[in-house]
This record gives C-alpha cells, sequence and structure tokens, in this order.
C-alpha cells in the first residue's frame, strides 16, 4: 500500500516520568521498595493515585486532576518479573528506581542449565505470589475500583541479555546452535507467561489472540543479519501464538529498520534520532498500509537542553513521520526537568495540528 500524502492529519503527545521523579517529587513518599511493590498491593494502588496528582500538580497542562479516579496495577516488579520470579534472579530494589536483576549466568556455566524452557504448569507455582497480589487487590477493593494488568514482560531477546548478559551476542555470532537453543527455551517460556496472565487479569483461554509489545531494546547493539536470524524468527513465533505484535525499539534504530520492515507489526515506538522519513517508508504493511509509529523524545535532552532546541527534535519528528499515523512521546522524564521545556514540545505539536487541520479543511 501507499504512503497517505495527508497523514497524520493529528499527532499526540504524551510524557511519563522516572521512579527517581515520582520519589524525589513526592519527598519519598512514592518509593519502589519490595514493601509497596510486592507485600502490599492496596499501597501500590493508592500510589499510583498518588502519581497522578503529583503529575497533575507538575503539568495540569497535560495532565487532569485525578479526582476519584480508579487505580491501575500492575502485578509483578516490572521488567524484572520474569527474571526474578521464573527463573530466581535476585532482585535488588531502590526506592527511588524499579526493580533490577543482575546477570544470571555465570562465567563456566552451561546457560542452557539455567535458561530452561519453563512449562505453564510450573509457570503458575512460580508466580502464585503474583495471584496472591491480585486476590489481595479484589479484596480490599470494590468490584471495578481498580485496574489490575500484567507486568512488563519485555521479549526474548531482551531476557536473554538479563539472564546472559553480553555472551549471548558472542554466542549469535560463534555458536548459534547454542543461541538458537536458548531462544527456544526463552521463547517458549515467554508466551507461556503471556499466557498465564491472560487467564489470570482477562480470564482468556490459551487460544484467544491479543495485542501485545515486544521489547527490542537489546537489538541496538545487533547487525540486521542477527535481527532476521534470531529476533526475527522467534518474535514471529511469539506473534504467531500470541496475537498481533507491537515493536519496540527506545534506541537509534535506523540501521534495523530493513530488518524490522520484515517483521508483521501494527504499531512500531523508535527511539530518538532514528530516521524516521526511512522508517515511514520501510514499515508499511501489505493489507493494513503504514504502521503507526510512536517515536521518542530523548528525556535527557529534555531535562538538559533550552526549550527552543525541544521545538527542533519536535520538528525533525513531525517532518520525518508524514504519510501515516504517529504520536510523540518521552518515557523516562526526569526529576529537575524544566516544565517549560514539556510545554513547548506540546505547544509545537497543538500548532502542527491546527495547521493540518486548516489544510484538511
Amino acid at each position: 500500500m501507499m504512503l497517505i500524502d495527508f497523514l497524520p492529519l493529528h499527532v499526540s503527545i504524551s510524557f511519563s516520568f522516572s521512579a527517581n521523579w515520582y520519589f524525589k517529587r513526592s519527598h519519598g513518599q512514592v518509593e519502589y521498595t519490595k514493601r509497596v511493590l510486592l507485600d502490599e498491593p492496596a499501597t501500590k494502588a493508592r500510589m499510583d493515585v498518588d502519581g497522578a496528582r503529583l503529575r497533575h500538580e507538575f503539568l495540569p497542562e497535560m495532565f487532569p486532576s485525578p479526582g476519584k479516579m480508579k487505580p491501575s496495577v500492575s502485578l509483578g516488579i516490572g521488567l524484572a518479573t520474569i527474571p526474578h520470579f521464573l527463573y530466581k534472579a535476585p532482585a535488588m530494589y531502590f526506592p527511588y528506581q524499579e526493580p533490577w536483576t543482575d546477570v544470571l549466568v555465570q562465567a563456566g556455566e552451561n546457560p542452557l542449565d539455567v535458561v530452561t524452557c519453563i512449562d505453564e504448569a510450573r509457570i503458575e507455582e512460580l508466580y502464585a505470589p503474583l495471584a496472591a497480589q491480585k486476590d489481595v487487590l479484589l479484596q480490599q477493593f470494590r468490584p471495578g475500583e481498580v485496574s489490575i494488568g500484567p507486568p512488563d514482560q519485555q521479549g526474548p531477546m531482551n531476557l536473554l541479555f538479563k539472564l546472559v548478559g553480553e555472551r549471548i551476542y558472542h554466542y549469535m555470532l560463534k555458536k548459534k546452535d547454542l543461541a538458537h537453543r536458548l531462544f527456544e527455551n526463552i521463547t517458549t517460556t515467554y508466551i507461556n507467561s503471556h499466557r498465564y496472565f491472560r487467564r489470570l487479569v482477562h480470564g482468556m483461554k490459551p487460544s484467544q489472540k491479543a495485542t501485545f509489545q515486544v521489547a527490542e531494546c537489546c537489538s541496538y547493539l545487533e547487525s540486521p543479519a542477527l535481527v532476521e536470524e534470531f529476533n526475527l524468527k522467534y518474535d514471529t513465533l511469539c506473534a504467531e501464538a500470541l496475537g498481533p505484535m507491537r515493536l519496540h525499539s527506545c534506541g537509534e534504530s535506523t540501521h534495523n529498520l530493513e530488518a524490522f520492515s520484515k517483521f508483521k507489526i501494527i504499531w512500531a515506538e523508535l527511539g530518538f534520532g532514528t530516521d524516521l522519513k526511512m522508517a515511514r517508508r520501510l514499515l508499511v504493511q501489505p493489507d493494513t498500509g503504514p504502521v503507526e509509529l510512536s517515536c521518542r523524545i530523548n528525556p535527557k535532552r529534555l531535562l538538559s537542553l533550552k526549550p527552543a532546541d525541544i521545538v527542533k527534535d519536535v520538528e525533525f519528528i513531525l517532518d520525518g513521520v508524514k504519510g501515516g499515523p504517529a504520536s510523540i512521546a518521552s518515557v523516562g522524564v526526569d526529576h529537575g526537568t524544566p516544565r517549560e521545556n514539556l510545554l513547548a514540545a506540546m505547544a509545537r505539536v497543538e500548532r502542527y495540528n491546527d495547521e493540518k487541520a486548516l489544510e484538511d479543511a
């Protein structure tokens, strides 16, 4: 399908803030400790409301007053959930940062002894503490008063990097049979993890399909050939099992756009600096047309540059995404980021939308 000259008619912009931002804005009242994230799910729910209040106080131009908002709780401990609960990687907790796990496979250890294929029955046992989280929430909130969702489950490549470390790249280059066996194991586990949470949270059957997001942060260090050999193969298996795929690649991704064009995706998130004109040209699906692009503004630039510089960053994105649907986001906006920079970005997007509306009229 061809690109569409008049799109995007409307571009949205959004900001999400780092754990450090919430911790410091709340003077330590919003914290990311084990007590809050695992032991007291109701406190975690209240923290979501506190976060909405902090966002409104800081940027009411974007974030409405939370009022009597329904809190949203993701089970688990974010991107550390699968490494910690399924593979027993020790989790580290910090009040100002989301939980983290170090590399699990040690030098000299056979990675296949660690990164095993975990079946659905075993996953149900290992995730029992998270099912208990859900039960506590449903006991402490009335029906419909809290929204419960799955954790960030990342993607096969990101999970292998977390578990195996940088050695995974060596295996992909020099020990391909081993690398493929690791990918097979983690992909099956990843699919089973998704199916577990879909059943737990939404009551879905394993055969039911739904949109899911695969994180490709670690493809930044791969060649396009490796992305096609490994990431494309195993992400496609995930999509066949789970449903329509959204692709997240938060780093500068130009060198992998040709490879990404072979993924069957409905949405792509691309890091700041990516050649968006090239992305728009390549990321087109034969049956649905141009893929929706979510384009990142670097939060470090929001923190350190002037409003005029941020406007140029926004204009770089707006110029690149012509020809299809798009949005702009900055994830991990840190404490100390000037309001003026966020307002400048919002104003430039609003002006763009007004101009496009006039052109269309």
